[in-house]
């Protein structure tokens, strides 16, 4: 399974100090632009609203199926098998 972090989120991180960059860079996570779609993946999101981050599933992730991870409205999406 690849992690996949929004390079867009960078700058949030560094502005307020956290940490998140160096533990995705770790986990060799890869930036949502190298996505491989036949693969599984997690989006690891967090310095923008949710809106914002189903508009990028819906707008760079197209074509892989995908479904809500639970009920709950703030859980992200996982690929179907």
């Amino acid at each position: 399974m690849q992690l996949l972090y929004d390079p867009r989120d960078d700058a949030y991180h560094e502005k307020v100090g956290s940490r998140i960059n160096c533990w995705l860079d770790d986990l060799l996570a890869e930036s949502v632009d190298e996505a491989d779609p036949a693969r599984d993946a997690f989006l690891f999101a967090g310095a923008r609203s949710i809106a914002d981050y189903r508009t990028l599933v819906a707008t760079r992730l197209v074509g892989i199926p995908l479904h809500r991870h639970s009920s709950e409205p703030w859980r992200f999406y996982k690929r179907e098998r």
